[in-house]
Formats: structure tokens, sequence, C-alpha cells
């Protein structure tokens, strides 16, 4: 049970992440085929807006959800951007 609700909880984390930067790269050639270049800006600063508030989220409230499995045990580490660059300083990367 806990697998599949990390499962779940990981996947909506995804959809989060990418959804916004989608529908930006969707919208791109419906607004230049229409010639609506204000249009065009403003969808542009609203996508660039979402990734900005996206990428600062998943980096602040460590959204990365690691699932190690040893002897049949499941353990969800979360981890923040300052462990991936203490972890990373340590393995001399």
């Amino acid at each position: 049970m806990k697998t599949f609700l990390t499962f779940l909880i990981t996947t909506f984390q995804i959809l989060i992440a990418v959804v916004p930067s989608a529908l930006l790269v969707l919208s791109i050639p419906l607004n230049l085929a229409e010639n609506n270049i204000y249009e065009f800006y403003f969808l542009t600063f609203i996508g660039m807006l979402c990734s900005v508030l996206v990428i600062s989220h998943v980096f602040n409230n460590g959204f990365f959800t690691l699932i190690k499995k040893d002897a049949d045990v499941t353990l969800v580490v979360k981890m923040t951007a300052e462990d991936w660059a203490l972890e990373g300083w340590e393995n001399g990367i």
C-alpha cells in the first residue's frame, strides 16, 4: 500500500512539474499561426512564471522522492537541493 501511495504522489509531482511547460510549448505554434504576438508574449510570461514557481517549489520542498528497497523494506527519502549538493560534494562530484 505504501509503495502504491508513493507512486501516486510521485506521479502527481511529475504532473505538477510538466504540465505548465507542456502547455507553453503547445501554445507557441498556435499563437504564431494566428499572428497574435501580444497573446504569445503573455502566454510565454505565464509559462515562465509557472516554470519558476514549480522549480523553486521542487528545490525548496524536496520533491525528489527516492525509493530504496533493502530486504523487502521500502524506504522513502525526501531530499532537498541542499542534501543533493552535500551528497555530490562528499562523492567528489
